[in-house]
């Protein structure tokens, strides 16, 4: 496996395990299988509008600062 790949796999994965709905995210098992590239890593869904509109409704009240 190339770098890129990996990179890209263990990208997918760490997306996969932020889910914002706990039940979309892997288990322990289903982690270990994709971590040790057993199972597949499917491509994770994309973010809600609502945590689009969240993010960008924070941003924008100055909470957050650029370093």
């Amino acid at each position: 496996m190339e770098d890129m790949e990996m990179v890209e796999r263990y990208v997918k994965i760490g997306i996969w395990c932020i889910q914002e709905e706990p039940g979309m995210r892997p288990n322990m098992r289903s982690l270990t299988q994709m971590l040790e590239g057993v199972a597949q890593v499917h491509d994770p869904p994309n973010p809600s509008p609502y945590s689009i509109f969240s993010c960008e409704e924070y941003l924008s009240c100055g909470q957050v600062s650029s370093v």
